[in-house]
């Protein structure tokens, strides 16, 4: 799967938070890092592999592992079959899936230091399980 970064950081923004996004080139594994605010050069940075962006999709039911999996987006695609409106609607519908869960994640793990936890519904990965909870 590919992920679009100014798609998402558009999903970012649509969830009301601005933020940019550099790729690392000096760590043992690639990276995002994820910077809140639009300066590029911003103190508070998080660091995303770019294998944490599937899990984080597959934990949170949007996509399965496997295509046969049941998922959020296979929902999506069984429901394109039953009417034309339905079928027109699927890449925007399948889209505003991943891409606004993933903006959530990103957005909750970059504000994590003021102890809120704004999205409830989203599961974390146990790596950022401290970044979800409410102080």
């Amino acid at each position: 799967m590919e992920v679009n970064i100014p798609l998402l950081l558009d999903h970012i923004k649509k969830n009301g938070f601005a933020a940019t996004v550099n790729v690392s080139t000096d760590t043992p594994d690639p990276c995002l890092i994820f910077i809140s605010g639009e300066n590029h050069e911003g103190s508070r940075r998080e660091y995303v592999e770019f294998t944490d962006l599937n899990e984080i999709l597959v934990l949170n039911n949007i996509i399965g592992r496997t295509s046969q999996e049941p998922s959020l987006v296979k929902e999506q695609f069984d429901l394109a079959d039953s009417t034309p409106t339905n079928r027109r609607t699927l890449p925007e519908r399948i889209e505003n899936l991943i891409y606004d869960t993933l903006a959530k994640y990103i957005i909750q793990i970059l504000l994590a230091s003021r102890g809120k936890l704004y999205y409830p519904e989203i599961i974390p990965l146990q790596k950022h399980k401290e970044y979800f909870t409410n102080r």
